[in-house]
């Protein structure tokens, strides 16, 4: 298994809550969270609103985070579900299309 030991060592500082490390890992994935946000949210304004919601999320939990190893899933996984909580706040008959379902099944 690979390993990104930088990024696992960024994560524990996060969890100690070193400023810092949370500012180096928000501009490493910030542009690829905004992408996938993006794509995902198609139908949804204020992306940059949901984008700040995830990030107070991530701050909030990743002290119980097990794994730094698993961070980028786990991030991931936080704006998946920020998005679907979104539409469903939105239209709550909504559903994804099918594009989406399968990009979903795909990761």
């Amino acid at each position: 298994m690979e390993t990104n030991e930088p990024l696992d060592n960024l994560i524990r500082q996060c969890q100690r809550g070193e400023q810092q490390a949370f500012e180096a890992v928000f501009v490493q994935y910030q542009p690829r969270l905004r992408f996938y946000v993006r794509r995902l949210a198609s139908s949804l304004d204020h992306t940059d609103d949901l984008l700040q919601d995830v990030w107070v999320k991530v701050i909030r939990k990743v002290k119980t985070l097990r794994e730094p190893k698993a961070f980028t899933a786990w991030l991931y996984r936080i704006a998946r579900n920020e998005v679907i909580c979104r539409a469903r706040v939105k239209d709550p008959w909504l559903g994804l299309s099918n594009e989406h379902l399968e990009s979903l099944a795909s990761e």
